[in-house]
């Protein structure tokens, strides 16, 4: 963290921590909404403001609350707001959203341009021009060709709000439990047949009971991977599916699974399944393409393993961290072809497609 006292640089980093899709840009937006003088009224008027420019569901609303909680002081007035971000915070933080900026995007330095703009600035602020009333502006440097293909942000190809959702198309609604929910339709065909209402039809509520197998590959070339292979696991919490059953295996998966992530509880794949019934079960592993090799044994004994697994469902599917354009040649093409398991690769359309196939709507 750094070492000035930036609360809403605090309070953005623990949004991000959370898994909030936020970006630089996001947080340039709000420190100008600031300048604006958007969010200094009171600390209720801050956290809407942030609310607003940053969460995008009723959840979201509320994590942002708690964030702010915990950052801030529980009672601001609209001094003290603006003792803790203007003026010499606001010009703090912008010069050092600048430059990441600028670094980010590949941009060389204007510096005439950006001379220009901070003069206006302290000129302002000298003047005991109020902050909220100056418009301030990021300044932008001469733009160079810049190469697409490098990611110097990092964006994962498919985000956790967008995995979120993606489990919550899996579902196997049934109406189960005690009935609580009206049946309109029916209530009012007994009233016809009957002439009067006697009582209300009630039926049990719908659930999804949906159960789901993650097979995850453990170690080795996976290990790249795990800033997309983790969250992916940890997004299940919000799957509101039934059961979820994660096992482990290091580059071939066999009959023994392991319960851990370390390898050391193994299970026995048939005692697994036979709780499972019409599970979905999701495989996810480079399959051999992160090295670009073609091992002839780790073809077998996968289709092995494929095979076994198909007594119990049909509904398997397999999403690969390593593009597709990658696979050619590899343990994972061949594993793709022979095994007749659909492989995609796991950004935001592979891992609704891989959905699909859980679901049985193979296309």
């Amino acid at each position: 963290m750094t070492s000035l006292p930036l609360p809403l640089l605090d309070v953005f980093l623990e949004l991000q921590r959370r898994g909030f899709a936020l970006g630089l840009p996001d947080y340039l937006l709000a420190l100008e909404a600031l300048a604006q003088g958007f969010g200094l009224g009171s600390r209720e008027e801050l956290a809407f403001m942030c609310r607003t420019l940053w969460a995008k569901s009723l959840e979201e609303q509320e994590q942002v609350t708690d964030v702010l909680d915990a950052v801030l002081p529980k009672k601001l007035t609209e001094d003290e707001i603006e003792q803790l971000f203007f003026p010499e915070d606001i010009l703090n933080q912008l010069q050092q959203t600048q430059d990441l900026n600028k670094a980010s995007q590949g941009l060389s330095t204007a510096t005439q341009t950006e001379t220009q703009t901070n003069s206006a600035i302290d000129s302002a602020f000298s003047l005991g021009q109020a902050p909220r009333n100056v418009g301030i502006s990021v300044p932008v440097g001469q733009t160079r060709q810049r190469n697409h293909d490098f990611d110097l942000i990092g964006n994962l190809p498919v985000t956790k709000r967008q995995m979120k959702r993606a489990w919550r198309y899996y579902r196997r609604m049934q109406r189960v439990g005690s009935p609580v929910e009206l049946d309109v339709l029916a209530t009012i065909e007994q009233m016809h047949r009957q002439g009067i209402l006697v009582k209300p039809v009630l039926v049990p509520r719908r659930c999804n009971l949906a159960h789901m197998l993650i097979l995850q590959d453990q170690g080795g070339s996976m290990v790249p991977f795990r800033r997309i292979t983790q969250p992916l696991l940890d997004s299940l919490k919000y799957s509101g599916l039934a059961k979820v059953s994660i096992l482990f295996f290091h580059n071939i998966p066999t009959d023994s699974l392991y319960s851990d992530p370390s390898l050391n509880l193994p299970q026995s794949l048939e005692k697994i399944m036979r709780h499972l019934t019409e599970s979905g079960v999701l495989i996810i592993s480079d399959g051999g393409a992160a090295r670009g090799n073609y091992n002839q044994h780790r073809v077998k004994q996968t289709l092995r393993f494929v095979e076994l697994l198909k007594r119990f469902t049909p509904n398997i599917a397999w999403v690969n961290p390593v593009p597709e354009v990658r696979w050619a040649s590899t343990t994972a093409d061949a594993i793709h072809q022979k095994c007749m398991v659909p492989m995609f690769t796991l950004d935001r359309p592979g891992l609704d497609a891989a959905i699909n196939v859980l679901r049985g709507r193979v296309s």
